[in-house]
């Protein structure tokens, strides 16, 4: 049975790459997901409520962030299909993830759960950098797929005309949020011993090739300022050397890249100074709704509100059909004061993790600051890294679950032979 499961987890994590608008009536990667982890509960049930009773706390966040979130959407006078939509999309469908992959994790081993994870974001990776190297046959399949799934319009315009590549994945930020939480598996997988030091660097290397190729910014930052940080933490003669390289490098190719005209080394184009005035409108939205506005808000709706304070700043059009562009603003907008006291009971009931979070999750959170999702703002690749984390600080700490024993027609045989395994060989009289 695990084979089959183990089968429908790779099919979901496809799915959440190259198939995420794929419907029939509902997303199809969120109908596999809610089955896949029925399944799970159905058969290694143990090993479901294990992690549902070790890391209660984390539930405990859920359900906080889910009664903030609701909360904060019905005095908002949100519709009710919105609060729904909203539900399922920023709290329950994060959660399936995180549990599916940790329990699987248990049960099929680290390795299994984060090659899978990486491998496909290896795999739009390349579609990425072949599309960046003007190969028609990378754009033709992505055309294709788009095609598949009905994406919208103006995105099929974009691959159409050879844009900015994204790989295979929806968007060219949906491409990104997937490196930054390969990334960050890959880091969590070398820092505590899981991949040999050689194969981190190659599959850094790799994912930083793929965030140059797709153009994003912020990405490249991210793993720069991430590897700076980690090495610098260990105050050793050697990481301080390393330091010193991973800047000598960066300013190299800080300069190739802005000689070979890369979107990632321009700092003056539409995006990037378009972002100021999309701030300075979340600020202020920020400071006269501090309660927020709940689940699915749309900041461009009230920009007709601000548009004589703002209509002097570069690229002021921009609030009228774009959102604010930094995950932590929009966290505000959407949950108010009282999200901040979420994230203040997230941090009082385990500090030490909290913490470690945050360092962690470095490239993440650096990425998501030029950005609109995050963490509880529907992006869902965040959870995958999350569950890796939360495995291997458990593996750290000793802890084991007992052998799982699949539920079906002969679980009350293997139990047994499981329960006669595990005792101890009997003394002999003689």
């Amino acid at each position: 049975m695990l084979l089959y499961l183990q089968v429908l987890y790779i099919l979901t994590v496809f799915l959440f790459t190259f198939f995420i608008k794929l419907s029939v009536g509902q997303p199809v990667k969120d109908l596999l997901m809610v089955a896949l982890f029925g399944l799970l509960f159905i058969t290694y049930h143990r090993t479901v409520l294990g992690f549902l009773n070790r890391h209660m706390s984390v539930v405990a966040v859920f359900a906080v962030f889910a009664i903030v979130g609701a909360l904060v959407t019905i005095l908002s006078g949100r519709p009710a299909a919105d609060l729904v939509n909203s539900f399922l999309r920023i709290i329950v469908q994060p959660f399936l993830i995180l549990s599916c992959t940790y329990v699987l994790t248990r049960l099929s081993g680290v390795r299994f759960t984060a090659g899978v994870f990486i491998g496909m974001a290896l795999l739009t990776s390349a579609f990425a950098v072949l599309q960046f190297a003007g190969i028609e046959p990378a754009w033709a399949i992505k055309e294709a797929i788009a095609r598949i799934q009905n994406e919208p319009r103006n995105l099929q315009d974009i691959i159409e005309a050879q844009g900015r590549p994204m790989g295979l994945s929806l968007t060219p930020i949906v491409f990104s949020y997937h490196i930054a939480s390969a990334y960050v598996i890959a880091s969590l997988l070398y820092r505590f011993g899981y991949l040999r030091g050689g194969l981190y660097l190659v599959l850094a290397l790799v994912l930083l090739v793929a965030a140059v190729a797709n153009g994003t910014r912020s990405l490249v930052i991210g793993i720069i300022l991430y590897e700076l940080l980690h090495n610098f933490m260990k105050l050793s003669l050697r990481s301080l050397i390393s330091c010193a390289a991973i800047v000598v490098v960066a300013v190299i190719g800080y300069f190739y890249l802005e000689g070979s005209g890369s979107r990632v080394a321009s700092l003056n184009d539409a995006s990037a100074m378009g972002r100021f005035v999309l701030y300075e409108y979340g600020l202020r939205l920020a400071g006269d709704h501090p309660l927020g506005f709940g689940w699915d808000f749309k900041p461009y709706e009230n920009a007709w509100l601000y548009w004589e304070h703002l209509s002097d700043s570069a690229k002021s059009m921009s609030i009228f059909h774009l959102k604010i562009h930094n995950a932590f603003i929009n966290f505000f907008l959407t949950y108010g004061v009282l999200g901040l006291v979420a994230v203040g009971f997230a941090f009082y009931i385990n500090p030490k993790r909290f913490m470690l979070i945050v360092t962690t999750f470095t490239v993440y959170f650096v990425h998501s600051a030029f950005h609109n999702d995050g963490v509880f703002l529907g992006e869902n690749y965040f959870w995958y890294a999350f569950a890796v984390l939360l495995f291997v600080c458990d593996e750290r700490e000793g802890v084991r679950d007992r052998m799982p024993v699949p539920v079906g027609p002969a679980t009350g045989a293997v139990a047994a032979g499981v329960r006669a395994s595990a005792r101890p060989p009997r003394r002999s009289r003689r």
